[in-house]
């Protein structure tokens, strides 16, 4: 289920840049187009006919609701995420977790009703997908007749309506292929997943839509002497109601997600489930100990919340990066010769990242969460992975030392520069004028850190913490490096 959730992931990952590449397509080459003609219609007088006229300004009517759109479709999306990881914050950390004889929905209570109405969802989503593919297809069939022979010169701007349709319906098929993945894993991005794709394809439509009404007025002036024009009317022309009824049967689905009990059956793993999982034990982790030294650190170096146990030798190495917008990091436990993985959270509103320590359960370790809207910032709370206890705050002001807070407030440690070469650099974390972490960056081959965090006991600094600290080490040095 980790593997089908993370291809889901991915495909809405992939859907996002599909949608965005095609708003920005379709407002430049509207805009172009729109400059290009009136261009090409002004006389030495400033005049411009009066058909000209029209049909240079359908095409920058169709930029302009394509911008205007793109932009709404963006404040949703953002006002969504924003309330989303409120409520997380508010509810998800503070609910009490369900253990077995406790209040909650019990284990596969009503398991014939959450069967029924997954397979409900996933015939919509299906159907969704369906009407979307034959929707596409007049677009996909006029593109592969065409381009091989109008891709050159100023021919090619008939290619640019149904180029905009395909990106349309490539964007809505690759999300909606995603969201059956999510929902076969039942993963607890699908329900707002789902709204934002509902949200994206009513906008597409809206730009569709106007840009159907920009042909016709060509088509209207000169359709007769270019019967091409034709047929570029008519692929569009069966994509805009092909759309409307695969977003009418996306529309289904919405009043299935408003429902507690569906709502229910996408939450987190231990959180006001029945049965807790194996991997993630259900327990009230104990408060840190306020050490006079001011250390960070739980007796006994315990892992989270009496999970697995964390080694103090660690390798982080990225497999891609694109933060705040995606990446993987690969970090090696030398000690205990395990694999952590470390996960850009795609759609969120303050970007956030997640260790996880790969084994058949899959655990997750600690989360890094920004504190700034669209990661505007360097100050970030680390929380453990199971229980969502603050572990810390890490601030990084401009030019300096990262500096770690106890969750009361208080400067727990700091992280400083100690030296730096061609392509490497070595950071000490220190509690009082103790050192008890050391972090080192190299960027000869690739950008890479080792962590060894055995300078001092577990009361000192928190192992989970000094991985994240790695992490955003990591993450911050590469992107200034780029």
């Amino acid at each position: 289920m980790a593997f089908i959730a993370w291809l889901g992931r991915r495909f809405v990952l992939v859907a996002c840049f599909t949608g965005v590449a095609t708003f920005a397509g379709g407002t430049l080459g509207a805009f172009l187009s729109g400059s290009l003609c009136r261009a090409f219609t002004t006389s030495d007088g400033g005049e411009r006919p009066q058909l000209a006229e029209a049909i240079c300004g359908s095409f920058l009517r169709f930029g302009s609701v394509c911008l205007m759109t793109a932009v709404a479709i963006g404040l949703v999306l953002a006002w969504m995420a924003w309330r989303q990881s409120r409520s997380d914050s508010e509810t998800h950390f503070n609910e009490p977790r369900s253990i077995s004889g406790a209040p909650g929905r019990e284990a596969n209570a009503q398991p014939a009703l959450d069967a029924g109405l997954l397979l409900v969802l996933a015939f919509i989503l299906i159907a969704t997908a369906a009407t979307t593919w034959v929707a596409a297809l007049p677009a996909l069939r006029f593109l592969a007749q065409n381009v091989p022979v109008l891709s050159q010169g100023l021919d090619s701007i008939v290619l640019m309506p149904p180029g905009f349709g395909f990106g349309a319906a490539a964007t809505l098929l690759l999300g909606e292929l995603g969201l059956l993945l999510l929902l076969s894993a039942r993963n607890p991005m699908f329900p707002r997943t789902y709204l934002a794709i509902a949200v994206t394809h009513l906008g597409l439509i809206v730009c569709t839509r106007t840009m159907l009404d920009a042909i016709r007025v060509v088509t209207g002036a000169a359709g007769s002497e270019l019967p091409m024009l034709q047929s570029v009317e008519a692929a569009v022309a069966a994509l805009v109601p092909g759309l409307t009824w695969s977003l009418t049967a996306q529309a289904a689905g919405l009043p299935l997600l408003m429902l507690p009990h569906v709502r229910t059956l996408f939450s987190p793993p231990g959180a006001v489930m029945g049965e807790p999982r194996a991997h993630l034990p259900v327990v009230v982790a104990e408060p840190l100990k306020a050490l006079a030294t001011a250390g960070v650190g739980p007796p006994e170096g315990r892992g989270p919340a009496d999970g697995p146990r964390l080694g103090r030798k660690f390798f982080m190495r990225a497999v891609f990066l694109a933060w705040p917008l995606a990446g993987r990091v690969t970090i090696e436990d030398f000690d205990q010769a395990r694999t952590l993985t470390a996960t850009v959270v795609p759609f969120h509103p303050r970007p956030t990242m997640e260790v996880w320590l790969e084994s058949p359960e899959r655990t997750r370790i600690v989360s890094i969460e920004s504190r700034h809207l669209f990661g505007l910032g360097n100050r970030f709370d680390v929380r453990d992975g199971a229980t969502g206890e603050l572990l810390a705050v890490v601030k990084k002001p401009f030019a300096a030392d990262w500096l770690i807070h106890s969750p009361t407030g208080d400067l727990a440690a700091v992280v400083t520069r100690e030296s730096s070469g061609l392509g490497t650099s070595r950071y000490v974390a220190r509690v009082g004028e103790r050192p008890v972490a050391a972090f080192s960056w190299s960027n000869v081959l690739r950008p890479s850190v080792e962590a060894d965090l055995s300078g001092g006991t577990d009361q000192w600094l928190d192992r989970r913490l000094g991985v994240a600290l790695g992490v955003m080490l990591f993450v911050n040095l590469s992107f200034l490096s780029r």
